[in-house]
């Protein structure tokens, strides 16, 4: 389903059931083919049904290659994910716009590493953290999407601390469901339910998987769970069973220190690569999002100077990600193992850090723009309970402890 692999064995599992092959088509042949069924039919909608019938005469024949074509396209979709995202998704863009969605560099991280553990037959749970806007959340949503509607029986859980994302988040999951052609994915029922036995539900709380046994889970911002323990190992840990078929993603950010998404980390950190922990810790840093960070927009606006020279700072961050890079095979493997950070970058970052220091914000800055997942962490706000009253005030502190 997300590796080459196994998309291969699963249609020539169908093939030698069926007798036939699907058809691969290019996205221009999928609009053709969706612009001329909508040409042929009419749809009359009220809130509770649709009615759909032919506005024009076809042959039997006619009818058959159309039946054929939206078999193979169902088929297509269920067994390669990547079919069904860059021919039928679509997500909102920077300025409200519906369009085809298209992977970011980031983006594209990621399907390696699920498709890797797709071909490997085990289950993918990940812990990631990593700056804001790379593309995560978009692209676990789709997956999750993409399970419910063509694997039946999927129950699939989209979770967030904020009741605000959740409803960001079903937005999304409208949008992407109401821009799927009708012939292509079963309808929606009443209470979260699809019409092939799956179902999606986005929640909010610490009570996330009470009463239920998902396969497919998608938690952001982690960091935000007031309850974490009760909720996530109490509760959810041991509602989802580890399968070659089940999807658990835990998303965060900048993690607390002694919190307990930072403690699961640096266990998951040690104890993955020995195959002693559940989850594979995956640290997704900033210029990764190369066509992000910065955008040509950007560029454009805030041109690198003809005569810059970088800074200090600047050099030494870029040693550090060249660093990281080198030494982390999925970095490694998309960037290459001698990437060296672009003058577009370096300008991008600096620029940044000088801003942060003018608005005294350069913990965040540096936590959110780091080199690897140690300088993320080290760079993570603090809460004003945890401040360490004797360092920020050593001779108030020799007071008191004379008196």
């Amino acid at each position: 389903m997300y590796s080459k692999k196994t998309t291969q064995e699963l249609l020539n599992n169908f093939s030698s059931r069926e007798g036939w092959m699907p058809t691969y088509h290019t996205i221009e042949e999928v609009d053709e083919f969706k612009a001329y069924v909508a040409s042929i039919v009419n749809i009359e909608s009220n809130s509770r049904s649709s009615t759909i019938t032919l506005s024009k005469a076809i042959s039997p024949a006619k009818q058959r290659d159309i039946s054929k074509w939206i078999v193979n396209e169902q088929v297509l979709c269920t067994a390669d994910y990547s079919y069904w995202e860059s021919r039928y998704a679509y997500v909102r863009n920077e300025v409200g716009e519906m369009v085809k969605f298209k992977n970011l560099a980031s983006q594209m991280m990621m399907d390696s590493i699920i498709a890797d553990l797709d071909e490997k037959g085990l289950s993918k749970d990940l812990l990631i953290l990593g700056s804001r806007q790379s593309g995560t959340s978009t692209k676990f949503t789709l997956m999750c999407i993409h399970r419910a509607l063509f694997s039946p029986n999927s129950e699939v859980l989209l979770y967030s601390a904020s009741p605000e994302i959740n409803e960001i988040i079903g937005k999304v999951t409208d949008d992407v469901y109401n821009h799927c052609p009708w012939w292509l994915v079963p309808a929606k029922l009443p209470k979260n339910k699809i019409a092939n036995h799956s179902s999606i539900s986005i929640k909010s709380g610490s009570n996330i998987a009470q009463g239920g046994t998902p396969n497919c889970v998608f938690i952001s911002n982690a960091e935000e769970f007031k309850n974490p323990v009760r909720t996530f190992e109490d509760g959810l840990f041991r509602a989802v069973f580890p399968s070659k078929n089940s999807m658990m993603i835990i998303h965060g950010n900048t993690p607390q220190e002694n919190s307990w998404l930072r403690n699961i980390w640096n266990y998951s950190k040690e104890y993955y690569p020995k195959g002693m922990a559940r989850f594979m810790p995956v640290f997704i840093p900033w210029y990764a999002a190369s066509d992000i960070y910065p955008r040509k927009e950007w560029i454009v606006r805030f041109p690198v100077p003809p005569k810059w020279i970088p800074a200090k700072e600047t050099k030494d961050h870029a040693i550090l990600c060249e660093a990281y890079v080198g030494k982390t095979p999925i970095l490694s493997k998309h960037l290459g193992k001698a990437w060296k950070m672009s003058k577009e970058q370096k300008w991008y970052w600096e620029y940044g850090y000088n801003y942060a220091i003018k608005i005294n914000a350069l913990d965040n800055f540096l936590s959110q723009m780091a080199a690897d997942d140690n300088d993320h962490l080290d760079n993570s706000k603090v809460d004003e309970e945890d401040v360490d009253l004797d360092k920020l005030f050593p001779e108030a502190s020799k007071t008191q402890k004379k008196l």
